[in-house]
C-alpha cells in the first residue's frame, strides 16, 4: 500500500478495455475515480460489463 499502485485502467480510444482494482482495495471508490478520470480525458466513454460478475455491476 502507500506509494504502490492499487488500480489501473485500460482505454482504447472511448472504450474501456479493462479496469482493475487489487482485492484488497475493492470496495472504497477507487475503480470510481478511474472511470471518473477517464471521462475527464474523454468526455464520454464505452463500457462492456460481464454480468455474471455482480461486482462489477454495482
Amino acid at each position: 500500500m502507500g506509494d504502490q499502485p492499487c488500480g489501473s485502467i485500460s482505454l482504447l480510444d472511448e472504450y474501456i478495455g479493462g479496469i482493475f482494482v487489487s482485492p484488497d482495495r475493492q470496495g472504497i471508490g477507487i475503480g470510481r475515480n478511474l472511470v471518473a478520470h477517464a471521462l475527464r480525458l474523454k468526455g464520454e466513454l464505452e463500457l462492456e460489463v460481464d454480468t455474471d460478475n455482480q461486482q462489477a455491476m454495482v
